[in-house]
């Protein structure tokens, strides 16, 4: 009972020096002593509520334990030889498990988390016969056909190799690590976590599971616990998130029975081989946003952040739309109209000025340049335009092109015009030739 008590003040006051602001991939977050303990077992599985694992040998060889206190309140025989690694299935409800004799079982649950049976599934004609990595990803959870098994051995393996639920092969693909070997295996979502052991630095490696493309990678050593190996591994969106984290759960393989949880990025691992709740809609404990996807780039990220929007320069427009009279001399002119959907303050910047006459013709003063305030947030502009009696002109068009920051990387453009008409009568309009000459030069 003392070692109950501290292991369970030892997870709450390491849950109070949490926060989502201070959160760090791989960090140690929890650990956790069973209080049935095995001399060898790798496996370890998470429900929603309760953490399993397995003991290679030795009857019963499966428990069910409180994951903040490590305490089993219940035990199984499942009828395997050597059980190792484990993986919950949130779709059917069961415990997908790793045996001797390349063998995978599915032992089935009821609604409380009881095991009710279980059923050799398929051999996997793995020579080496033990299993130390074993994840089912539900893929399309909407379609219960294209489940798969990744499994990974333990004879050093460097190859990871995905199973259907018949047991046929859907593909294999090498470990993604370095200096080491896979072991333990964990998915709830796009991102495939593989576990390296006899690494000189234990880690994580993260990849997408259709490109095989590397993600992030995380240390797995455990301080005053140097001899830790990551295992079995297992997602766990629930435990640590009123802390605004979610964990992946790695088992150590030798006595006395205990695993690790360690910070991954929220929303990237869901429970049972499904896509974390992020993306369901609901807005959930630790989630800034949720808008049913998991997308990134429309406001609310794959982990349910929210997502810095860039200006809208839609409405942008001229300070002063005609400039009047045409006595040359420079107008001030600002973009106004721009916005942004966070709210932040937007900087403009000036990046171009052109006209649609030349710089000196008949009738518009000889004067150059006729911009100026490119790199400014204001743009210079000379209140001139071509005309003479016999040559009436059409009005000077000024394009003013410029760039709005957010100074969250968020960036808009856009383009503004400005005339000097040639008179005041009823009715003028300047007639637009396009950007045709640059105003800031004097050629």
């Amino acid at each position: 009972m003392k070692r109950i008590f501290i292991a369970i003040l030892a997870v709450l006051l390491m849950l109070a020096q949490w926060s989502p602001a201070r959160a760090v991939t791989g960090d140690l977050v929890a650990s956790v002593v069973f209080s049935n303990d095995c001399s060898l077992g790798v496996g370890i599985a998470y429900d929603g509520t309760n953490l399993w694992y397995s003991c290679y040998g030795g009857s019963p060889n499966l428990h069910r334990a409180n994951p903040l206190t490590g305490i089993v309140d219940a035990s199984y025989a499942i009828p395997a030889s050597g059980l190792g690694a484990l993986s919950y299935d949130a779709t059917r409800n069961a415990i997908w498990a790793g045996a001797d004799s390349d063998a995978v079982y599915r032992i089935d649950l009821d609604a409380g988390k009881n095991v009710t049976g279980s059923v050799l599934a398929f051999h996997t004609g793995d020579y080496c016969g033990l299993d130390d990595g074993l994840a089912f990803d539900a893929n399309n959870v909407a379609d219960p056909n294209d489940d798969v098994i990744y499994y990974s051995d333990d004879c050093w393996t460097t190859t990871i190799v995905s199973y259907d639920l018949t047991g046929a092969v859907v593909e294999s693909f090498p470990f993604i690590g370095t200096g080491g070997h896979n072991s333990g295996l964990g998915i709830g979502g796009q991102l495939l976590y593989e576990a390296d052991v006899f690494n000189p630095v234990q880690s994580v490696w993260v990849i997408d599971k259709v490109s095989k493309a590397l993600q992030f990678t995380f240390s797995t050593n455990v301080p005053g616990e140097p001899n830790f190996h990551p295992e079995d591994l297992e997602c766990d969106t629930n435990t640590f998130a009123g802390a605004g984290l979610h964990v992946m759960w790695s088992k150590e393989a030798y006595s006395p029975a205990r695993a690790h949880a360690f910070e991954i990025p929220f929303g990237t691992c869901g429970v049972g081989g499904q896509p974390a709740a992020c993306g369901d809609g609901d807005l959930d404990e630790g989630e800034e946003c949720d808008d049913g996807n998991t997308a990134d780039g429309d406001g609310c990220s794959h982990d349910c952040k929210n997502e810095n929007q860039p200006p809208d320069c839609s409405g942008a427009m001229a300070s002063l739309d005609e400039l009047w009279p045409p006595n040359h001399k420079f107008v001030g002119i600002s973009i106004i109209g721009v916005t942004d959907p966070d709210g932040d303050a937007v900087a403009i910047t000036i990046t171009d000025i052109a006209q649609d006459e030349p710089l000196n013709t008949v009738g518009d003063g000889n004067t150059c340049p006729d911009g100026d305030g490119v790199g400014t947030s204001t743009a210079l502009l000379r209140a001139e335009r071509s005309g003479t009696p016999k040559v009436p002109g059409d009005g000077r068009v000024y394009h003013v092109s410029f760039v709005a920051d957010d100074g969250n990387g968020g960036e808009c453009a856009g383009t503004i015009t400005v005339c000097v008409p040639h008179d005041q009568r009823p009715g003028h309009v300047c007639v637009d030739q396009g950007p045709l000459y640059d105003s800031t030069t004097c050629l």
